[in-house]
């Protein structure tokens, strides 16, 4: 992987490449700190990591024997100074979306005859395919997440609030062995779970109200990401239930679709289809899915406009939803693998039927 790293660096005419996104480092390096910068220098077709004392120590115990370990001050990018050999004509790449104004600013000012060039961090390629060590941290991470998810329908009860419930969640899933929730838990009672990316707050639970729980564990670096709807009470709503079930078998059919060689728009557009049949497209507001890893959301995406074509080794959710204002939302995502001729794994589980708690 280095070595094809460096053979795209150099076919894009870049000399020396700096890579300050977290994940990406570890990815590229295996150190799991947030303290230091990796400078890939095609001229000797060398990796570098960039630390200072606070992090060396860690540095040596996690970082790949590929690396060299470099121990600077805590001003990296002056450091940058030592390792960088400025020429009028050496270009040096930096990642636009990890790159802000100011970083940009002070390259220019240290390096001012060199040149920079915006450009995508070679790591993001290699993300999209996960390996088996992956594939096994992040079946880890979904297993920690459907384990909480069932201890925390033990403490759904009338009066208890959204936040407290997705507290009560994340405590679980930190219990069970996950570092942290992949993202802000979301816990949404009846009406609010019409909020495609609602925010739990001081609502509280009644009788036969909708509950959307959307969550993930994060373990070893590496995210879970599911959803799932509970009906809280005995009397299931008619128009709740119809919507779930549409929901339920556009998730199903949809995920049959869904294998190697598909673009992300052509998965997405499917599964709209689907909702046309019964006049409900509309309500369909967001994408289909997204790339999960190292962040929550990375390529490849399942959504309008993606013409990328889907890999063996993408790890995908596949997450469809219907959303009336005023009214109530369902959503329904699983955390898949996909193999040659479809779905190899699904990471996520949990039951896809409602789950009603009375």
């Amino acid at each position: 992987m280095h070595e094809k790293i460096i053979h795209y660096l150099i076919k894009n005419g870049i000399d020396y490449f700096i890579e300050q996104n977290v994940r990406n480092i570890k990815y590229l390096t295996g150190f799991k700190g947030d303290g230091g910068i990796l400078l890939i220098d095609c001229k000797k077709r060398c990796f570098k990591f960039l630390t200072d004392f606070r992090y060396i120590e860690k540095a040596r115990q996690e970082v790949f024997d590929i690396i060299k370990i470099v121990q600077t001050s805590k001003n990296y990018y002056v450091s940058l100074k030592n390792e960088i050999k400025e020429n009028n004509s050496i270009q040096i790449g930096l990642d636009g979306e990890s790159t802000s104004y100011n970083i940009w600013q002070l390259l220019q000012s240290n390096f001012s005859s060199a040149t920079l060039i915006e450009l995508t961090s070679p790591a993001k390629f290699f993300r999209r395919v996960k390996n088996r060590n992956e594939i096994e941290i992040m079946k880890k991470a979904a297993e920690i997440a459907d384990s909480a998810f069932v201890e925390v329908q033990k403490e759904i009860y009338e009066g208890i609030t959204e936040r407290k419930l997705a507290a009560a969640l994340e405590y679980n899933m930190r219990l069970l062995g996950a570092q942290k929730a992949s993202f802000d838990v979301m816990v949404l009672f009846g009406r609010k779970s019409s909020q495609p990316h609602g925010v739990p707050g001081n609502d509280i639970l009644m009788k036969n109200m909708p509950i959307l729980f959307d969550f993930g564990a994060e373990v070893d670096g590496y995210c879970s990401d599911m959803t799932r709807m509970v009906w809280f009470g005995k009397d299931i709503d008619s128009e709740f239930k119809n919507i779930f079930e549409i929901v339920l078998n556009a998730q199903i059919e949809t995920s049959k679709y869904i294998k190697v060689g598909r673009t992300g728009e052509e998965c997405d557009l499917y599964c709209r289809k689907i909702f046309e049949k019964d006049k409900v497209e509309e309500y369909f507001g967001h994408g289909l899915g997204h790339g999960v890893g190292m962040d929550i959301h990375e390529d490849p995406y399942l959504a309008r406009a993606v013409e990328e074509k889907l890999e063996k080794g993408n790890i995908v959710t596949v997450e469809p939803g219907l959303y009336f204002p005023g009214k109530f939302g369902v959503r329904i995502e699983d955390t898949v693998l996909i193999g040659e001729s479809g779905i190899e794994l699904v990471f996520t589980k949990t039951d896809k039927n409602i789950i009603i708690i009375n």
